[in-house]
This record gives C-alpha cells, sequence and structure tokens, in this order.
C-alpha cells in the first residue's frame, strides 16, 4: 500500500455504432530495479478494475472493447507482460523474489481472462538513454473485440542514437510514442 501508482480510465461510445464502447485505460506503474513484484500485484489489480467496468458494460448488451496503454516499466520477459498476453503468472516466476527473500511471495499466482495482445508488438526498445535501453512501453489491447489496422512506424535506430541518447533535441521524452490505429472486430 506504500507504493503508488495510478490508473485512468474512461469510456468512450461510437457515435457511429452507440452500443460499442471502448474502455480505454491509461497507467504508469512504480519503478524500482527490484520492484517487479509490486507492479505485479499493481497489474493485476488494475486488470481487475478494468474487467468489472468492462463487464458492466457488456451486461448492458454493450460490445465492450479494451485499451490499456502507459508505462509498464516491465520489458517483455517479465511478469507484467506475461500476465498482459498469456493470461497468468505462476507462484513460482522470478518476479515474485525480485526484492528478496525477505519479501517473496512464494503462494501468490495471478491469472486474468482477458485475450490480450501487444498492439505494437515488442519492439527493440521504447525507452532509450545512455545506460538503459528496453522495451516498457505498451498499448495493451482486447484482441476479441479490438484489432489492430495501422501502427505508425517508430524511429529508426539511426534517428534514436543521432544525439546519443533520448530525450535529445528531436525526441522530448525518454520514452519513444507507441501510435496506432484500432477498429471493432
Amino acid at each position: 500500500m506504500e507504493r503508488s501508482s495510478v490508473l485512468q480510465v474512461t469510456m468512450l461510445e461510437s457515435m457511429e455504432q452507440p452500443d460499442h464502447v471502448v474502455c480505454l485505460c491509461n497507467t504508469h506503474l512504480y519503478f524500482h530495479p527490484t520492484a517487479c513484484n509490486i507492479r505485479l500485484i499493481l497489474a493485476a489489480a488494475a486488470l481487475r478494475h478494468i474487467q468489472a467496468i468492462c463487464d458492466a458494460y457488456t451486461q448492458e448488451g454493450k460490445t465492450t472493447g479494451m485499451v490499456f496503454c502507459g508505462d509498464f516499466n516491465s520489458a517483455p520477459h517479465l511478469g507484467v507482460y506475461q500476465l498482459m498476453t498469456f493470461q497468468m503468472v505462476p507462484s513460482d516466476h522470478a518476479d515474485w523474489s525480485s526484492d528478496g527473500k525477505e519479501q517473496l511471495l512464494s503462494t501468490l499466482e495471478l491469472h486474468q481472462p482477458m485475450n490480450i495482445i501487444s498492439a505494437c508488438g515488442t519492439p527493440a526498445y521504447t525507452n532509450y538513454t545512455s545506460g538503459f535501453q528496453a522495451t516498457l512501453d505498451y498499448i495493451f489491447i482486447d484482441d476479441d473485440r479490438l484489432e489492430v489496422t495501422k501502427i505508425v512506424p517508430l524511429p529508426s535506430d539511426e534517428e534514436v542514437k543521432a544525439n546519443i541518447a533520448i530525450p535529445s533535441q528531436v525526441f522530448p521524452s525518454d520514452h519513444l510514442a507507441l501510435v496506432c490505429d484500432l477498429k471493432f472486430s
């Protein structure tokens, strides 16, 4: 409870199809190098809240798509990405012991029911500083309801590295923007 994070949720109704809504969510998960376990719990709590909102709209007869984007501070090989895209994180996952034996969560297994994909795939990096490069940012979507129609390409390696790292004169953030077009399936 001492580790804060943020989750913003907005429901958008289609003007062309009022029975179609998008649950648009954004987060910036807590960062600390040894806090993979904390990020897993925060991501799971966010997903449960998002799922409850989507379920309420679905029960009203709405077709509900989910878009969950942000800085998850978690690379594709870590538990948050696994929870999102593989629907579960087992109790023996390495992230549970990321903060040492004193804070080991050895009996916790997480599940989520949505069929989620990373809409922009897993680029080589979305964060590029002089000492660190990794994919930390994602646009996750419910693959059962939404599909990607277009992905705006990320800048080339040469463009990102032209000023050693980002932020730079060309890129105002140390994170690259992910942009894609989506439509209901």
